[in-house]
């Protein structure tokens, strides 16, 4: 942060946009590394308004509409958070950046999943547009989607295990909505349980659930 200052200090000084744009972006990334939302948005707003008076490269605005996304998703606007990840994988998928792109196609699923329509995420996977992404990180966010469809925790559960390495290497953004989704997950399972009931033992709803006393007490 501190070069990041110093870099931003002297590319306002020479009013060269085109860097000051992409270091801005950097800023952006890096207070969202530290889970400074805020300051994070503030760059990436700035990234915004010197990028309308300068042309900017495919690739760079693919990189603007990912961060956009990741910021909106943030905020829990999965809608918009969607639409900006789609800009960004049109942008990568445009480029032959196949990488990127398969990021991108997997932050749309997540931005589906986490808004409540796995169906629509499912859909997605099966459509023309995920053929050449497919791999360890879409059987991911497939399996993921089924146990939300069907309000599986323990599907749910064998997901996180089975792709724990794709979904600890995306610690940044992944590993948090999947940490939330969880947690939605388990609420909406021990409400189902216990709607039936006026009075009911703990015991009995873990031992419905699956999972120890302590995880449903809390």
């Amino acid at each position: 942060i501190e070069l990041l200052n110093d870099l931003l200090y002297e590319m306002k000084r020479l009013d060269d946009k085109n860097m000051l744009v992409e270091i801005q972006l950097i800023e952006s990334q890096v207070y969202h590394a530290l889970h400074n939302v805020p300051k994070s948005k503030a760059a990436l707003t700035s990234v915004k308004t010197a990028g309308t008076s300068i042309y900017v490269a495919p690739l760079l605005q693919a990189q603007i509409d990912m961060q956009s996304g990741v910021i909106s998703s943030e905020e829990k606007d999965f809608n918009t958070g969607y639409s900006y990840f789609y800009e960004s994988f049109e942008g990568f998928n445009h480029l032959q950046d196949q990488v990127n792109a398969q990021r991108a196609l997997k932050y749309m699923l997540m931005s589906k999943i986490m808004n409540k329509q796995p169906e629509e995420a499912l859909n997605l996977l099966n459509s023309q547009l995920t053929l050449k992404y497919q791999g360890r990180p879409l059987e991911c966010m497939r399996d993921i989607a089924k146990a939300v469809k069907d309000q599986n925790l323990l599907g749910f559960e064998k997901a996180k295990e089975d792709f724990e390495d794709e979904i600890a290497s995306d610690a940044n953004v992944l590993a948090i909505h999947v940490k939330d989704l969880y947690n939605t997950l388990l609420e909406d399972n021990l409400l189902k349980i216990i709607e039936p009931y006026s009075e009911v033992q703990l015991d009995f709803v873990a031992e419905q659930i699956k999972l120890p006393l302590h995880t449903v007490q809390t």
